[in-house]
């Protein structure tokens, strides 16, 4: 268990030293919004987040996450309901947005 806290810790840490007040991030997969809401706290009023998130479960906790924020952060935050990947897919179950058996061309 003291490993994965570590882990989360060191993560936490190297986006501190990689996103700065004002920047533009695009995060890939907002889960519940664990990491947005980090990120928009990081990047500030003056910053921009787009969050693209396809699991309707999901979204629900992202959104509701989100919302918790003050409003200067919470504005800031777009949610995209989309997957991202290098190909059209369809999930084989809904929480499965992954394309199986992917191949890069």
């Amino acid at each position: 268990m003291v490993l994965w806290f570590k882990k989360r810790e060191n993560t936490v840490e190297k986006f501190y030293s990689i996103i700065k007040n004002g920047d533009y991030v695009i995060e890939i997969g907002g889960h519940i919004g664990y990491f947005s809401t980090l990120f928009s706290s990081i990047i500030g009023p003056n910053g921009k987040l787009d969050v693209f998130e396809p699991s309707a479960e999901n979204l629900k906790y992202l959104r509701e996450n989100i919302s918790l924020l003050p409003s200067e952060l919470s504005k800031m935050v777009s949610i995209i309901e989309k997957g991202v990947g290098l190909r059209a897919c369809t999930p084989i179950i809904p929480l499965l947005v992954t394309c199986l058996n992917f191949k890069s061309t």
